[in-house]
């Protein structure tokens, strides 16, 4: 049984995000739409880094909490292990959803920008 200075236990829902075959970048809706989903999800952590992540039973009967660590209830939670940015652009003009279906649909950044989209769609419409 391995030590951890951090146990997150009892998720409703642990999210793993599984790379596809091949490793890269998750392409397409059919890719986007395996989310790794684990029910009474637990994530094991040492030293900033994930150790384990698995069903609460899994986690509790392969890890064990040292001396000072920290154990998270995370009952009826979501939780996502991942580092994530969350942002928003003050200045909003015109929108790109239609690049959105184009990236679940597989099309690359580079092909989208090619049809005229991506960042310079958005400077293109502010001006």
């Amino acid at each position: 049984m391995r030590d951890v200075s951090l146990l997150v236990l009892g998720a409703r829902q642990l999210l793993t995000i599984p790379p596809p075959p091949g490793g890269g970048a998750k392409r397409g809706a059919a890719q986007q739409a395996d989310l790794g989903l684990i029910a009474d999800g637990a994530l094991a952590i040492d030293g900033g880094r994930i150790a384990g992540a698995g069903t609460t039973a899994d986690i509790r009967a392969r890890f064990r909490l040292r001396s000072g660590g920290v154990e998270i209830d995370a009952a009826e939670c979501v939780v996502l292990p991942a580092f994530v940015d969350p942002h928003t652009h003050v200045l909003f003009h015109g929108t790109r959803e239609w690049e959105f279906e184009r990236r679940l649909q597989g099309s690359t950044y580079m092909e989208i920008a090619a049809e005229g989209g991506g960042i310079r769609a958005s400077v293109r419409m502010f001006r």
